[in-house]
């Protein structure tokens, strides 16, 4: 399944292993999230979803209408992530 300890390793931190040796889950999505124009936008909705507890990494791309956001699911659900970009005036497909 991995080809290199270098695989591994980014498997493991992805899954983050804590000290307590319990797996915390992550999930990495990509939503079609329409309104987003320029690189203001793109700040706009990563400032916000990266403030969220649980959120662990966030790509904003305007012109591909993407929003990759990688986040750990004990902590946040999609349907709240969703939320906040539409309070942020953008919409999710």
């Amino acid at each position: 399944m991995y080809h290199d300890f270098q695989q591994l390793v980014e498997y493991v931190i992805k899954l983050k292993l804590l000290k307590d040796w319990s797996v915390v889950m992550i999930k990495s999505e990509v939503l079609e999230v329409t309104g987003m124009k320029c690189g203001g936008c793109e700040a706009n909705v990563t400032g916000k979803l990266t403030a969220l507890d649980g959120v662990i990494s966030v790509v904003a791309v305007s012109q591909a209408n993407e929003v990759t956001v990688e986040f750990d699911t004990d902590k946040i659900t999609l349907d709240q992530l969703e939320a906040v970009i539409t309070a942020a005036g953008f919409e999710v497909n």
